[in-house]
C-alpha cells in the first residue's frame, strides 16, 4: 500500500499548492483536481523546483482527473502523470494509507 495521497484542488501560486508541494514524501502520490489540474503541464518540472526538504527529486507519482481537465480545456502534454477517471480516483484513496486534502 502506498504512503499519503494528496488531493491537490488549489492552483499554482496559491499557498496550499506550494506547501503541498513541499511536504511531500517518497513514494507519496499526489492527485490534481478542480483548479489543481492548472498545473498539470508543469507538475514535473515544479516538484523539481521545489525539491521539498531535501531538496532532492522524489519518487512522486502524479495522477489528474479527467473531468476536471476537460472542464478547464486543458491539453495535458506530459506523459509522465496518470489521468484517471472518479471510479479510479475512489480506487486511489482506497489504496494509500491516508488522504489530505489540499
Amino acid at each position: 500500500m502506498s504512503q499519503t495521497l494528496h488531493i491537490l484542488s488549489k492552483p499554482p501560486g496559491h499557498q496550499l499548492f506550494n506547501t503541498c508541494i513541499d511536504t511531500l514524501d517518497t513514494k507519496d502520490s499526489v492527485i490534481l483536481i478542480q483548479d489543481g489540474c492548472y498545473a498539470l503541464n508543469s507538475f514535473a518540472e515544479t516538484l523539481l523546483n521545489h525539491g521539498g526538504a531535501t531538496g532532492q527529486h522524489r519518487d512522486i507519482t502524479v495522477y489528474a482527473l479527467r473531468e476536471d481537465i476537460t472542464a478547464r480545456g486543458i491539453n495535458p502534454k506530459i506523459h509522465d502523470i496518470t489521468i484517471v477517471n472518479y471510479v479510479e480516483f475512489v480506487e486511489l484513496t482506497v489504496n494509500h494509507k491516508r488522504t489530505v486534502s489540499w
